[in-house]
């Protein structure tokens, strides 16, 4: 006897390569002619930018640099001053498996940075980042629904599952010149710049994916060389585009990354000291796994009436995005500074976000755990440039409903800061943190992956009654007193007015032969 196992193809995201490469940054650098002399290091920052990434014949090519920027007190006019220097680096992944239309996302996170002045004019660096690699294609699943035979009887179960509808990925450039406003004074050189972008939920229409938000980038700049005078500006770039989403519908579930590739905003002379302008560049890198909702029906087990079966058994493992979490969140908290005493803040902004989640069984929520490190730079009572740091943690829950094994993997991003001096040595601060975290329960269940049977082996069945009296056990199963019977659960259930598949209480049943 012949039975077909029908088996339905399910598109799923595969990862075809997950991998990170450590980046040292190792500069020697002396200032350039313009920067005075420095007294004092407040803060050194090191920034990777990707300038391209290419994917070819199985390998990956990453290119970029890392811009080194220190904040100090120069010796002369004990004011702020800013110098940079520029490293390019390259790295190379292998990539096995299909690459044909993958899709690759590229995440840089600065592990650490030591700096020190060597004499007033010579710095020597030291530090290293992280290049995370994920390469994502569009794979099949097979998963067998239902065996064909006139004598099977089966055990199925009904999964959700995601199905992967499409994965886009599409880069958006913005490219403006800004006006800080004649009625200000105009920037001679910049100290800090910092983007950040500010995301709606993404739509799909028309088999596009529409991203829109806003890039907020700020600027702390100086206005004149000799006093050190400070000022700072903010500006609103909207971002309103479209990306590529064939087989997307309306009613999918989108998991997307908006993430700054690079970014650039420099002075715009245009042969005038006074000019106002400022130059802004970036490219933002847009990666989203497009999901359509779906169930589908999974063999557990089978047995024949008439034959005995040779089974062979697969795990398999049924992904389901349960939610995707977009919150922007304002954490409150107050800051002691410790021997600092606070006369002015002159800028304050948040770096290195950490986020873990934890699942609540009990409550059926999402935890989210994390900190953020809330930069300051202020003077104190003696008007002195001091530069501190403090911790900030937040934490919050999300109703996620009942799932199995649920997983996700936070993004964090700070999103701007404000504050108010409380105290002589304390401040509060206002915390701006965007959370993103795509929600998924993975079913792990065993499942026919073969059926076959020898003819010669038939089951015996004993065909001289029409009725068998069984005494059932509490608990005991009707899916394995049919199979010991060569007859259906369903018979069963009809003889005995049966609804459960349980035994509920022990006594006698009537087994259909």
């Amino acid at each position: 006897m012949e039975y077909v196992l029908l088996k339905k193809a399910l598109s799923i995201c595969e990862t075809v390569f997950e991998g990170s490469s450590e980046q040292p940054v190792d500069v020697d650098f002396t200032l350039p002619d313009y920067c005075p002399d420095i007294e004092k290091i407040l803060k050194c920052t090191a920034v990777p930018s990707i300038f391209s990434k290419n994917l070819s014949g199985g390998n990956l090519e990453i290119d970029g640099a890392v811009n080194i920027k220190v904040l100090y007190l120069d010796a002369k006019n004990k004011t702020i001053r800013c110098c940079e220097h520029s490293s390019p680096f390259s790295c190379s992944f292998t990539v096995k498996g299909e690459t044909e239309n993958a899709v690759t996302s590229v995440s840089l996170k600065t592990e650490y940075i030591n700096c020190r002045a060597l004499t007033p004019r010579r710095l020597d660096i030291h530090g290293a980042f992280t290049v995370s690699v994920r390469v994502m294609a569009n794979g099949s699943q097979e998963i067998p629904e239902t065996v064909q035979g006139d004598d099977i009887e089966q055990k199925v179960s009904v999964v959700p599952i995601s199905s992967l509808a499409c994965l886009s990925n599409g880069m958006i450039n913005l490219n403006e010149t800004l006006d800080i406003g004649r009625n200000r004074p105009a920037p001679q050189t910049i100290i800090r710049t910092e983007l950040d972008i500010r995301r709606s939920e993404p739509k799909i229409a028309a088999e596009k994916l529409i991203v829109k938000g806003e890039a907020v980038l700020k600027i702390l700049y100086v206005t004149d060389l000799e006093t050190g005078e400070l000022d700072s500006a903010e500006f609103s770039i909207p971002i309103n585009e479209m990306v590529d989403a064939i087989g997307a519908t309306e009613d999918c579930l989108c998991d997307m990354d908006l993430t700054v590739q690079s970014y650039e905003a420099s002075l715009k002379s245009d042969f005038d000291d006074d000019s106002t302008l400022i130059g802004f560049e970036a490219k933002l890198c847009v990666t989203a796994a497009i999901y359509a909702e779906d169930t589908v029906q999974m063999v557990d087990d089978v047995y024949s009436r008439s034959y005995e079966l040779d089974l062979a058994y697969k795990q398999m493992n049924c992904k389901h995005i349960t939610s995707v979490i977009d919150d922007e969140i304002t954490e409150k908290c107050d800051l002691k500074l410790g021997e600092n005493t606070i006369s002015r803040i002159i800028d304050i902004y948040g770096d290195s976000p950490q986020c873990a989640a934890e699942f609540q069984h009990d409550e059926n929520k999402m935890s989210f755990k994390g900190k953020i490190t809330c930069c300051i730079l202020g003077c104190d009572e003696n008007n002195a440039v001091f530069y501190t740091e403090r911790p900030i943690e937040f934490s919050r829950e999300y109703d996620i409903g009942e799932t199995v094994n649920p997983s996700c993997k936070p993004v964090v991003t700070p999103i701007g800061m404000s504050f108010r001096i409380s105290g002589e040595k304390s401040l509060e601060v206002k915390a701006g943190i965007s959370l993103h975290a795509a929600v998924t329960e993975c079913a792990s269940k065993r499942a026919v992956s073969e059926v076959s049977a020898d003819e010669n082996q038939k089951r015996e069945r004993d065909k001289t009654a029409a009725l068998t009296i069984y005494y059932a056990d509490e608990g005991e199963n009707l899916w394995s007193i049919a199979r010991s019977y060569c007859t259906s659960v369903e018979a069963i259930k009809m003889q005995n007015d049966i609804t459960d598949d349980v035994i509920s209480a022990r006594g006698m049943i009537l087994i259909p032969m």
